[in-house]
């Protein structure tokens, strides 16, 4: 009778130890998310500092901590000329390279799929939803592999900084729209109207969302299919894909053609941004989310 009860004594004891194992391994492989409220842009890059979070020190180790900031508030005017321009690219590397991280989460998935020969009722049902949100209308997952993948940092960056003068727009500071994506629906609530002028921006509840907005429209749109073509050849050769040659296919972003070609090449270049595009964000569990009131 005891060894039977020390038998079941054992057996409890390696369930509670397996048990407990795995709720640490569930806690440590869930994100945790810090939410963090501060009154202005300046305030900002003090943060920015304290986390380590500089241009030098992520070009040194490779990675960008996970530090998102959700919003463009009216402060960021406030800040000296090279302090914005600073804060202004970190803010938007973070989120960038996090909505690439998607991106790269659905190709693998596409990826994955084309070597099944059977796909599930779930798998059908990603793909028809993707494909319509990519606009493929057969869901080939050739296709759709093709128009899904990354925008490079360094293109997203300078877009942004053109489109919104870092961030320091009417239309960035109240409606986070960075890229100067105009909007033809009828929800009041989605876009923001020119003053003197019938155009109307789109606008977006996150910083997170506006570049999410822009990466699917350079992955679906009919005038950026060159875009893609060239960064599938990149990709097929194994090289890393590159903001700066990417510009070259965006002459109908512009009313301005191949002038506004010049240009982004022109302020990448000055701005050395091209080295941005080989980063990754850092491998950690704690995300930092910054939201600036004014």
């Amino acid at each position: 009778m005891q060894e039977k009860l020390n038998k079941i004594f054992y057996l409890l004891l390696i369930l509670i130890t397996i048990a407990g194992a795995f709720y640490i391994f569930i806690q440590l492989s869930q994100t945790k998310k810090v939410e963090i409220s501060l009154q202005n842009y300046r305030q900002l890059d003090s943060c920015f500092l304290q986390q380590n979070y500089t241009i030098t020190t992520i070009e040194s180790k490779k990675t960008v901590p996970r530090i998102f900031v959700k919003n463009i508030s009216p402060s960021i005017k406030q800040l000296k000329s090279t302090t914005k321009k600073s804060v202004f690219i970190r803010l938007m590397l973070s989120n960038i390279l996090k909505a690439n991280e998607k991106l790269l989460e659905n190709r693998n998935k596409i990826l994955t799929l084309q070597k099944k020969k059977q796909l599930s009722a779930k798998e059908q049902k990603w793909i028809g939803e993707w494909s319509e949100k990519l606009r493929v209308k057969d869901s080939s997952l050739a296709k759709l592999l093709i128009k899904t993948d990354v925008i490079p940092p360094s293109l997203a960056i300078i877009q942004a900084i053109v489109e919104s003068g870092y961030g320091t727009s009417r239309f960035a500071i109240k409606g986070n729209a960075l890229f100067g994506e105009h909007f033809y629906g009828e929800n009041p609530k989605n876009h923001i109207k020119a003053k003197g002028s019938k155009t109307r921006m789109k606008a977006f509840p996150s910083i997170y969302e506006s570049i999410w907005g822009y990466m699917i429209n350079l992955n679906r749109h009919p005038a950026y299919k060159e875009l893609r073509k060239l960064r599938a050849i990149e990709r097929e050769k194994g090289e890393l894909i590159s903001g700066y040659q990417l510009i070259n296919t965006l002459g109908s972003y512009s009313e301005n053609g191949q002038s506004y070609i010049n240009n982004l090449h022109k302020m990448m270049r000055q701005l050395q941004l091209s080295k941005l595009d080989s980063l990754k964000l850092e491998k950690t569990a704690q995300e930092y989310y910054y939201t600036i009131k004014e």
